[in-house]
């Protein structure tokens, strides 16, 4: 099966941001390295600055957010989380955004949100890929962390 099928999934690999005007991923990633190494705050700064510049210029650019967030998720998660949720409701059909978003509220603790996430993102993946496979054991595993002990205390039907 290529391409999306009448029930939104996918086939292959996840679809991402990729060439979608700033590049999400890629750039958020090498961008957050690049800030590390090149004095930190000063740097983050400029970079968060030059994401927004981007918003203000294209405001439904999903690749911008992305972008953002990668480059928040390290120092500023809450704000990196907002910047997925965004990217999330410009671009409700890419899993990336979901299962980034998801990754980020399970570092804050958020492991109810996190399981809903990785299960929407779920959705947009081929079933049997990889990526569908990750995002669903990412789902399970965070409800399994939060009711492990209720369904030990409730033993065996």
């Amino acid at each position: 099966m290529s391409g999306s099928s009448s029930s939104g999934r996918r086939s292959g690999r996840a679809r991402g941001w990729e060439g979608r005007g700033a590049s999400g991923e890629a750039s958020g990633a090498a961008l957050g390295h690049a800030c590390k190494s090149q004095g930190g705050a000063s740097a983050l700064e400029r970079a968060v600055s030059a994401y927004q510049t981007s918003l203000e210029l294209v405001p439904s650019g999903a690749g911008a957010y992305a972008g953002l967030a990668y480059a928040l998720k390290e120092v500023d998660p809450s704000r990196a989380a907002k910047a997925f949720e965004a990217a999330c409701k410009v671009d409700p059909e890419c899993p990336t955004g979901y299962f980034n978003l998801a990754v980020t509220q399970k570092r804050q603790g958020e492991v109810v949100q996190a399981a809903a996430m990785y299960l929407i993102a779920q959705k947009s993946m081929e079933p049997g890929s990889e990526h569908w496979a990750r995002a669903t054991a990412c789902a399970f595993d965070q409800l399994r962390l939060l009711l492990g002990e209720q369904c030990e205390r409730v033993g065996a039907f």
